[in-house]
């Protein structure tokens, strides 16, 4: 079901290139965000992969199982309800569904807005992509949670990255291969006289261990003049999608 369905014709993309699929198999899919998330998940509920009920807010497809070929990704809960005070968000859901068949998921915690995938690759020295999901957004950005494949599972890395910013905060991440593969996230406080002054840069570097994250070590130093944009995004390494980058 799943080659059909990636093989019918629909786009792919890596950085914002659009690839168009003919009917080649999965393995020879290119990985990234599909050009018309909104036809991939029309068509991934009508195959059942999404509940009736729910609104489906992110896919694409990636190499999660690291088996060399593509597995389908998708985000999707049941629709907000209510507006103000008596606005209710429900758990989204983050499922792969395997080229190898069957399909492994995780729950997320409720959030507006929704969830999305901001950054997909491969980080570490085990096999598959890692799906960098952002959520619990705040007035400075959203958190974002890294997502493995492990023993036939979806499972939760243990560390919260954090990018965006405003006015006085502003936060961003890195993925490094070398000398062993780490994420590095990098949090800017002002201390000013003004934006383009001083700020206070505290560091965290995070160590695989499998697929788990260990914070290594944390340094605070003073940095000059206004943090570049680059400086809070999904950086270099970590596979950023178009529009995170």
């Amino acid at each position: 079901m799943l080659c059909a369905l990636l093989t019918a014709g629909w786009s792919v993309a890596t950085l914002g290139e659009a690839v168009a699929i003919g009917s080649g198999p999965p393995s020879e899919l290119i990985s990234g965000r599909s050009d018309s998330t909104i036809s991939l998940c029309s068509t991934a509920k009508r195959r059942g992969y999404v509940p009736e009920r729910d609104v489906c807010s992110d896919a694409l497809t990636a190499d999660v199982d690291g088996d060399g070929r593509l597995d389908l990704v998708l985000l999707y809960a049941r629709p907000i309800t209510g507006a103000g005070a008596s606005l209710k968000a429900y758990p989204e859901t983050l499922k792969v569904v395997r080229a190898v068949g069957g399909t492994i998921q995780a729950r997320l915690r409720p959030t507006t807005p929704a969830p999305g995938i901001v950054a997909v690759g491969k980080v570490n020295e085990r096999p598959g992509d890692e799906l960098f999901v952002y959520t619990n957004w705040s007035s400075s950005g959203p958190q974002v949670l890294v997502y493995s494949f492990l023993a036939g599972t979806l499972v939760d890395s243990g560390a919260t990255l954090n990018f965006g910013g405003d006015s006085a905060d502003r936060s961003g991440f890195s993925c490094v291969q070398k000398p062993a593969p780490e994420i590095i996230q990098r949090d800017y406080s002002l201390i000013g006289p003004t934006i383009y002054g001083r700020w206070r840069l505290t560091t965290y570097t995070y160590v695989w261990d499998g697929a788990t994250l260990h914070l290594g070590k944390h340094e605070t130093t003073i940095h000059h003049g206004f943090p570049h944009g680059n400086a809070i995004r999904p950086g270099p390494g970590c596979g950023s999608l178009a529009g995170f980058g």
